[in-house]
């Protein structure tokens, strides 16, 4: 019986948990195949385990990354710096003070 932990070790996945059912959804009196969509059905197993996986990589990553790492992470999101910004601005403003500041991607 293969286990989570080796799946994650493996990078090999189960063939059960791989399978994706796809069904055709077409709207009503639709002549146009831009009017049709799709709907993929994944195991619910398969997004336990993902989400599993998740939680494991982000305790490694947390150890690797910086403090001035924003976004991709819990409570560290993008809003934080985003705000923090904004303030400094305002304040840059309220100074007459010229500010200049980058993203990198």
């Amino acid at each position: 019986m293969t286990t989570i932990k080796n799946i994650y070790d493996t990078g090999i996945w189960l063939k059960d948990f791989t399978d994706v059912t796809v069904i055709a959804v077409k709207k009503a009196k639709s002549t146009k195949c831009i009017n049709n969509r799709t709907i993929r059905l994944i195991p619910h197993i398969a997004k336990i385990v993902a989400r599993i996986f998740r939680r494991w990589i982000e305790k490694k990553i947390e150890d690797v990354l910086g403090e001035d790492q924003f976004g991709f992470r819990r409570e560290v999101g993008t809003r934080n710096v985003t705000g923090m910004l904004e303030t400094i601005s305002g304040q840059s403003l309220d100074i007459d003070e010229e500010l200049c500041h980058s993203f990198r991607d």
